[in-house]
């Protein structure tokens, strides 16, 4: 088992690399090789993060993409189920939600939120759930809801207070807030939480690269602090933004690009 934690780090460190095709190959062979030895809740966890490495690239004209996703998803959403594991079943459904609304299926998307939710409850699954309703309000800010992007957010914060210890899905979340709060222009608080998300990817963490996180968050303060007339740190935040963007697999730098852009 400490081997496929050893050898599924190694995957993360790629996916946060930005090496999208490298990371799903190599969590692909975890998974074969966690299912022959008869692991098959290491498998179904390397299925999953195949899928959601996939679905940071995806958008509404990547449909053989997103097919792709939802057949990894659909994998580990077998074993899961197999195992009467609903922790993981619900964050398979939150990934199936994510790559639907990427995709501009709202109706749906919503559907597996909810569903999503419903199913990490029943676990008390404190961080995967709080994720997702940091996803979820995401989304709903998206679709133009602010206020009830605003009230999930703050439903996943206070989800996550109950982990001991929730270091990088606190800081996710964090971000989510930050572009919740920026799209119904409150750009204060955006920023402060915004630069807060960045300091934690930027700190010592051993073994571990978060290289696509930091570009992604620079992007997000040079659009902020762009629209508040500060252009030097507008132009320092966008230089570390567009240097990462060449190391980026084609299509996730596509992506983040287009986010930036909206």
């Amino acid at each position: 088992m400490e081997e496929f934690e050893d050898l599924l780090l190694e995957a993360d460190n790629l996916r946060f690399d930005g090496k999208v095709e490298n990371a799903v190959k190599k969590y692909l062979s975890i998974a074969s090789s966690a299912n022959g030895q008869g692991e098959s809740t290491v498998a179904a966890r390397a299925f999953q993060l195949a899928a959601s490495s996939l679905i940071m690239t995806i958008s509404s004209q990547t449909v053989a993409t997103y097919r792709d996703a939802l057949a990894m998803l659909t994998k580990a959403k077998n074993i899961y189920i197999g195992v009467h594991d609903e922790t993981g079943l619900g964050a398979c459904l939150r990934e199936e939600a994510v790559a639907a609304a990427k995709m501009g299926a709202k109706s749906e998307a919503i559907e597996l939120f909810t569903e999503a939710i419903e199913t990490l409850s029943r676990r008390d699954s404190f961080e995967e759930l709080g994720i997702t309703y940091s996803k979820y309000g995401l989304w709903l800010s998206r679709w133009g809801d602010s206020q009830g992007g605003l009230a999930q957010i703050e439903q996943a914060l206070s989800t996550l207070r109950k982990v001991p210890v929730a270091g990088l899905n606190n800081t996710i979340v964090l971000f989510d807030q930050a572009k919740v709060l920026s799209a119904s222009e409150q750009l204060e608080p955006a920023l402060a939480l915004a630069l807060e998300a960045k300091s934690w990817f930027e700190a010592d963490h051993p073994d571990q690269n978060y290289t696509l996180p930091i570009a992604e968050i620079s992007g997000f303060l040079s659009v902020l602090y762009r629209s508040r007339g500060e252009q030097v740190a507008a132009e320092r935040c966008w230089k570390v933004f567009s240097q990462a963007l060449p190391t980026f697999d084609p299509l996730l730098s596509r992506s983040l690009q287009t986010e930036v852009d909206q």
